[in-house]
């Protein structure tokens, strides 16, 4: 059954969930005593501790099958503001909770301790995409770019925004298969809702149109592809996009492999309505790109 906290956080944001007909609220039982004994875990090692949230990352095994290795992400009751991210944490785990793809990271289960959730999750081995660009050869790029691209094109359809598109963000496993990962910032779009008037994202990954100190009204589904588009950026240059036009710096681009222009120029135009979709994009490669082209039909 789910918590008393999490029963009441619900009845205070009924409204909110109450348009979110696409998200199924999951169990999140509460445990008390140490997390790793209650849950039969044994720690490897620390694989990341993010600055500005209170998230921590932990890779374990089974202790019953100990060649059994899994990532543990340990997200804070509070932020380092002092508020309280339970709210978004509820989100976090409903979103995971559901959806399916073979290239958006899994959720095994979550549980909640006294002052954190911990998500239990496949462990990627090779890391994220942005520490592992510099060894993967162009093929193996542009595999695990129209990877991520089908998984955002499921998540479109259902109507959810990852919300932080980036290297950073993307995981890959033994075989360099990627996984979307980090649902921290996803969020579903109501039924008929096209605009919205804040776009976050990461420094570098955020669309000209969506760059404004104040309200604005930016189409989410277009400023992730963007971020998409930025990410490929990224990985091609071996460097983060910020401050960079990156629509320059691709028409410049005398080394620039064909396959990689044609998506660039594609994803990071500066106004939105100049700018593919995620569907759109996969339409284009699955047409004029013969190698993606299974690819693309068995996602």
């Amino acid at each position: 059954m789910l918590s008393l906290v999490y029963s009441n956080i619900l009845t205070r944001n009924l409204n909110i969930f109450s348009t979110m007909e696409s998200l199924t609220i999951p169990d999140v039982p509460l445990i008390s005593g140490d997390f790793l004994s209650t849950m039969k875990l044994t720690l490897v090692k620390e694989i990341c501790r993010k600055k500005k949230t209170p998230v921590q990352v932990l890779e374990v095994t089974l202790q019953e099958e100990p060649s059994v290795h899994k990532a543990i992400k340990k997200i804070g009751r509070f932020n380092a503001k002092g508020c309280d991210c339970w709210f978004n944490i509820l989100r976090e785990v409903s979103v995971m909770n559901s959806v399916s793809h073979p290239h958006v990271m899994k959720m095994d289960w979550a549980v909640r301790c006294e002052d954190y959730v911990a998500i239990c999750m496949p462990l990627c081995p090779r890391g994220h995409l942005g520490r592992s660009c510099v060894r993967l050869s162009q093929e193996q790029i542009e595999r695990c770019f129209v990877q991520i691209a089908c998984a955002l094109r499921y998540l479109h359809d259902k109507r959810i925004v990852h919300g932080d598109v980036k290297p950073e963000n993307i995981f890959l496993d033994s075989a360099d298969n990627a996984y979307l990962g980090d649902f921290g910032t996803s969020y579903l779009l109501q039924l008929g809702q096209d605009l919205v008037s804040k776009w976050k994202g990461s420094r570098g990954f955020v669309p000209p149109d969506a760059m404004h100190t104040g309200p604005c009204a930016v189409n989410p589904f277009l400023a992730e592809a963007y971020a998409l588009g930025a990410t490929l950026w990224a990985v091609f240059f071996k460097v983060k996009p910020v401050g960079e036009d990156l629509l320059a710096t691709v028409e410049s681009c005398s080394v620039m492999p064909d396959t990689y222009r044609a998506i660039l120029m594609r994803l990071v135009q500066k106004k939105a309505e100049l700018r593919h979709s995620i569907h759109a994009l996969l339409a284009f490669i699955h047409v004029h790109t013969d190698r993606l082209r299974g690819l693309i039909d068995s996602l």
